[in-house]
């Protein structure tokens, strides 16, 4: 899978009913700038007769970092379990004109709780020299943290500083217990289509 693109991402709640995995309705944070989704595996190995007879890994959970060019305030409080708050302000705007306006923020405190969450994106994927398909991926069951902030002075160069989240992931409460699921699309809205697919939705709601 030559991989050389990242299209669209969808990030939706994660809800276990006795084993029954439902999301609630799937989100886009903000523009995908990157994705790294590497496994954590247990292994071990048992040796006899001076040479190695059994060897065993397994994958048990990973490590995501995401990068958007912004998370918006929705996405903020659905990945992060922050909560908005609304300021009244009066100031002068650049004509000297008093200006009233509410101004949304995102706070977080020490007592946030961040949900689980299922993972979906995907991008384009160069299968051969003539065809470009889409590679989808899901991450069933996922937790990020808020991401850090950095700021710097403009120089002779602009150096952008986009947010970028962490988080990790493991295997699912279904009887399955699954942790990832990949798809090769041949188009991206199939590649979109198949994203929003993977969170199913309690029924009634």
């Amino acid at each position: 899978m030559p991989l050389y693109g990242f299209t669209g991402v969808y990030f939706a709640v994660y809800n276990n009913n006795n084993g029954v995995i439902t999301y609630g309705t799937p989100f886009t944070p903000g523009c995908p700038i990157l994705a790294n989704i590497n496994f954590q595996f247990a292994e071990g190995d048992l040796w006899c007769g001076d040479a190695m007879s059994v060897y065993r890994r397994k994958i048990v959970a990973g490590d995501i970092t995401f990068e958007a060019k912004v998370l918006n305030a929705d996405a903020q409080v659905s990945m992060f379990g922050a909560t908005k708050k609304t300021r009244s302000l009066t100031y002068n705007n650049a004509s000297g004109q008093s200006v009233t306006k509410n101004v949304e923020s995102v706070v977080y405190s020490d007592g946030d709780h961040a949900p689980y969450l299922g993972f979906a994106g995907f991008g384009p994927d160069a299968v051969d020299d003539s065809t470009d398909k889409y590679c989808a991926f899901f991450v069933t069951k996922s937790r990020f943290s808020p991401p850090n902030m950095a700021l710097q002075t403009i120089n002779s160069n602009i150096t952008f500083k986009t947010p970028t989240t962490t988080g990790k992931f493991m295997r699912d409460d279904s009887t399955g217990r699954v942790i990832q699921e990949v798809a090769i699309c041949d188009s991206e809205a199939e590649a979109r289509a198949w994203c929003q697919a993977v969170f199913p939705q309690a029924q009634g709601g």
